[in-house]
């Protein structure tokens, strides 16, 4: 306790007399080590990268982390640059954990729908300084986060009601699956679906309730055929039991800070026919 009230002392004295040039002399500078980044999603397309630092103080007196500086670039774009105020307090002899949130938009980075659609992988850059009593560290590190994807759509089953040499009442059955730890809200589905290579329907679909997290969401798309205006090939496609299909249009979101932007899809698959 002695030797840390006399160190304190010896260090008051140097910053009123000499100011930090001197303080840099009685202290051992810390070391910062990167500890790795989390990338915490909040929505489809906002997201906050954490990076985490680990502080090392090796002085008999606790130090304060009083600023960091950083500069963000996501595939050799620069991105975000900014000055984080956060006080963090590592005690003496000791190490603390320092985190830094950033957050972003994925269609800041993307320069269209289909570089969105077509990115599994983005890479980042993080460099800047961490001010550390009367220390400026600077730092950097590469890596790399996973871009999210769109909810998946398909076709599931054609339900078929009543069927007859002059018609039949169908049902469309699409689904929609979200595989992320968070809802994604679509605001519009601009579809097509053709089965064995004829044109069935297309339209539009609103009013979609959010796909909640880790879940599906069923849609079903009602039809009424009639064959004597459509021609005998389309009464063919149901004496089977399956059919090949292609589903294709896009998927409409309102972007926070962006606005409304149309991603395509095209799915292809076997259907069943019941």
């Amino acid at each position: 306790m002695y030797k840390k009230l006399i160190f304190s002392i010896l260090i008051t004295f140097a910053i009123t007399i000499c100011g930090c040039a001197a303080l840099q002399q009685l202290i051992d500078k810390p070391e910062v080590k990167f500890q790795g980044m989390s990338l915490k999603n909040i929505s489809l397309f906002e997201a906050v990268p954490v990076f985490k630092f680990i502080i090392i103080n090796p002085n008999p007196m606790g130090i304060s982390v009083h600023q960091v500086t950083y500069n963000l670039t996501i595939n050799d774009l620069k991105f975000i640059k900014g000055v984080s105020d956060q006080q963090t307090r590592i005690k003496a002899a000791s190490s603390g954990i320092l985190e830094l949130p950033i957050s972003f938009n994925y269609m800041d980075v993307f320069k269209s729908a289909s570089e969105f659609i077509g990115s599994d992988k983005a890479e980042y850059n993080l460099s800047g300084s961490i001010g550390i009593g009367p220390f400026s560290i600077p730092y950097e590190n590469k890596g790399e986060f996973e871009v999210p994807d769109l909810p998946a759509l398909a076709l599931k089953s054609v339900k078929i009601s009543s069927l007859s040499l002059k018609g039949a009442s169908i049902v469309f059955d699409l689904e929609l699956e979200n595989n992320k730890d968070f809802a994604i809200d679509l605001s519009t589905l601009d579809y097509s679906i053709k089965l064995d290579g004829k044109d069935f329907i297309k339209g539009i679909q609103t009013n979609i309730s959010p796909v909640r997290q880790n879940s599906r969401l069923n849609l079903e798309i009602p039809l009424e055929l009639n064959f004597f205006e459509l021609g005998t090939s389309v009464y063919k496609v149901f004496k089977d039991s399956s059919a090949d299909y292609e589903l294709s249009g896009s998927m409409k979101f309102n972007i926070p800070k962006i606005g409304t932007r149309d991603f395509p899809f095209l799915k292809k698959g076997k259907v069943s026919l019941r």
